[in-house]
């Protein structure tokens, strides 16, 4: 159609396009305007690289950026943290909109420190979990293959050789690590009531905290630190 190849029941797997950031940095995409808009009103118009206009500002935070990206991507949330807490912590006064002159404040000083900054990362590697989703290049694959005959034989005239071309790579889960709310919030001990659970087959981005022990009311569940 028009010289461009349709994939077969494309229609029923449609994703909203990506939403650049807003000041036009290349690394950051988001799922909605509304995504895009708050991350840059708490933190990113801080941190786009392109958005600055201070060269020297600008190369520090080129090797920042260069330096998470080479080695630890929780650099940045760290200091996304630190942007939003000062953010937050501001609301409402005369740096309500302007995050920009808060950060030079006198009183947010000790959060750009090596120890504070320690300190958050320390509590993200304490905390995060292993986030696994399921394919959706696999989701269709598996769609296609489910359908049944004639339309099953015209479909796969287009997507076997695409399908060959994969090989096992069609059905890479997209990994990563992610922070839930509740699991963030328990406690930890060295002799832990509960556990994250999550078997092979859970690829649908959420978290599982299970008993180890039979848990009463007044009780709240204590995952390990390991």
């Amino acid at each position: 159609m028009n010289g461009e190849l349709r994939l077969p029941c494309s229609e029923k797997f449609s994703l909203p396009p990506p939403v650049p950031c807003p000041g036009g940095r290349g690394e950051a995409y988001y799922c909605s305007m509304l995504c895009a808009g708050a991350d840059w009103e708490s933190s990113n118009s801080l941190l786009c690289t392109v958005e600055s206009s201070d060269p020297r500002r600008r190369e520090a935070l080129l090797k920042f950026m260069k330096h998470a990206n080479e080695t630890n991507d929780i650099f940045l949330l760290a200091a996304k943290t630190i942007i939003i807490s000062i953010f937050f912590w501001k609301l409402g006064d005369l740096y309500q909109w302007d995050t920009k002159r808060a950060i030079f404040d006198k009183e947010c000083e000790p959060l750009f420190s090596l120890e504070i900054y320690g300190h958050i990362i320390g509590m993200f590697e304490l905390n995060h979990l292993d986030l696994v989703v399921a394919s959706p290049v696999e989701i269709y694959f598996l769609y296609i293959d489910e359908m049944t005959n004639p339309n099953k034989e015209e479909a796969e005239k287009i997507t076997q050789p695409i399908l060959d071309a994969l090989g096992e790579d069609y059905s890479t889960c997209c990994e990563g690590t992610a922070f839930f709310p509740l699991q963030s919030c328990m406690n930890h001990s060295c002799c832990p009531n509960a556990k994250a659970f999550k078997r092979d087959e859970d690829r649908d981005g959420q978290a599982t905290i299970i008993a180890l022990l039979v848990l009463f009311s007044c009780e709240g569940p204590k995952p390990s630190k390991t």
